[in-house]
């Protein structure tokens, strides 16, 4: 892995208190403060400028939540790929335990729902509703 660092170097003029001029030049790397979000923690967030590891990346979902944080494809760097496999591989015991879950309970459910006796239900307005219909203040606003 390769990481440019471009150095600045700075030169400014200093005078001190007795007139006495003196020429500094200095070099130095350029440090910008920076933050390090996992990518469950800024799922829903925007940032202005994304460096994202998509080899970290564990599942697909991951990936779109790393890539889809930054506003705009012009401020998005990628630092590394993610590796193909990452998308081709089979979903973890976790995770099929936990669909396989889902899909028995909605089996549960439907089945307790279709078992109800369901009877129709009239609803009746009363013919002076709209008459009892009192306008509020925010009402009278609108």
């Amino acid at each position: 892995m390769l990481f440019l660092f471009y150095l600045q170097q700075n030169s400014f003029k200093y005078k001190d208190e007795n007139k006495t001029n003196f020429y500094i030049s200095r070099t130095q790397l350029p440090l910008l403060p920076a933050y390090a979000f996992m990518a469950n923690k800024i799922q829903g967030q925007s940032l202005q400028h994304a460096l994202v590891d998509l080899a970290s990346a564990r599942g697909t979902q991951a990936l779109y939540v790393m890539i889809s944080r930054a506003v705009c494809l012009d401020n998005l760097a990628i630092l590394r790929w993610f590796p193909p496999r990452n998308v081709d591989r089979r979903l973890s015991e976790e995770y099929r335990e936990e669909f396989e879950r889902l899909r028995i309970l909605d089996i549960k459910t439907t089945d307790e729902f279709n078992k109800r006796k369901w009877r129709p239900v009239t609803l009746t307005i009363p013919q002076n509703y709209h008459n009892t219909m009192r306008t509020t203040e925010l009402d009278a606003d609108q």
